[in-house]
């Protein structure tokens, strides 16, 4: 792989991860309103989702969701109802008192859950990831560098947003700010599951 062909891939990568999909929108939810370490693990458990879908798009097992198109429908509904109840929990529990911290494994675990719950990832790899490779050159090598270089990539920009969210944690997480930052995020959270029901959609960090 040429280094400017790398180069186009880190950008391409960029611009994709950047644009709030499902994923961010849950991180930059949980951070504004349980702070960044809450965000922090909601990252962990996004990461830890491309990784295994990646793995399965590595081993080939991408076919499947391509070829079936009922297993790819289940998956899309589980995850973009999974995604309307949390905004609809959201929504609700932004006039209820600042509750305590969430347990990490349960950030953790929800953006396990979202991150796994979007099938379109599956298709997104590996449909993305050849455009970038050299035929003439092995193929393994060169997916295992875009693999890892596209993980960085979104941890670090999906980190960002967790920080940054967290940042106004506590000014904002009383009163009427607390009321209007929770049903913003609860109506973000909807969105984003209904985007996720949206056949046309397309798959976003």
């Amino acid at each position: 792989m040429s280094l400017e062909l790398y180069i186009t891939f880190l950008l391409a990568a960029t611009i994709i991860i950047i644009v709030p999909g499902p994923n961010v929108t849950l991180i930059i939810a949980t951070s504004v309103l349980n702070g960044a370490r809450a965000g922090l693990m909601t990252v962990a458990g996004t990461s830890l989702a491309q990784i295994v879908q990646i793995t399965l798009v590595i081993l080939g097992l991408s076919w499947l969701v391509e070829r079936y198109g009922t297993i790819f429908e289940l998956i899309r509904w589980a995850g973009a109802l999974w995604l309307i109840w949390l905004g609809f929990k959201t929504w609700r529990d932004a006039a209820k008192p600042l509750p305590e911290a969430s347990p990490r494994q349960n950030n953790l675990r929800k953006g396990l859950l979202i991150g796994l719950a979007n099938p379109k990832s599956l298709t997104f790899f590996a449909a993305f990831f050849p455009q970038f490779i050299d035929p003439g050159q092995p193929a393994a090598p060169q997916f295992a560098l875009l693999a890892a270089s596209y993980l960085i990539l979104a941890t670090f920009f999906d980190s960002c947003y967790a920080l940054a969210g967290g940042a106004g944690q506590k000014r904002l997480a009383s009163g009427l700010p607390r009321l209007i930052l929770g049903r913003s995020a609860g109506a973000l959270l909807v969105g984003g599951g209904l985007w996720l029901a949206s056949p046309g959609a397309i798959q976003k960090n």
